[in-house]
C-alpha cells in the first residue's frame, strides 16, 4: 500500500474523501470513502475481475482497514 496515499488521506479536511486504487493505467475502484465523519468501505474490487484475484490488491486492503480502524478507534470515529 502506498503510505503517502494514506497519510493524504487521513490527513485531509475535506468534507468528502476517497481513497482507491488504479490498475493497469484505466481501472480504478474506490476501497474506503469518508462523508462528514462517517467512513465506508467498497468491496467492489472482489467484483471486478482484474482486482478480485490480485493478492497486493487484497494485502493492501486489509492493511487499509487495519490502519483506519486503529485510527478511527483513536479518535471515536464511526465506520
Amino acid at each position: 500500500m502506498n503510505s503517502g496515499a494514506f497519510f493524504l488521506y487521513q490527513g485531509s479536511d475535506h468534507p468528502e474523501k476517497r481513497l482507491g486504487v488504479t490498475k493497469d493505467d484505466f481501472a480504478t475502484v474506490d476501497i474506503v470513502r469518508m462523508v462528514d465523519g462517517e467512513q465506508t468501505f467498497f468491496a467492489d474490487y472482489q467484483k471486478l475481475e482484474s482486482f478480485k484475484n490480485d493478492p497486493t490488491i487484497f494485502e493492501a486492503v486489509e492493511q487499509l482497514h487495519q490502519e483506519l480502524k486503529d485510527m478511527s478507534q483513536e479518535q471515536d470515529m464511526t465506520m
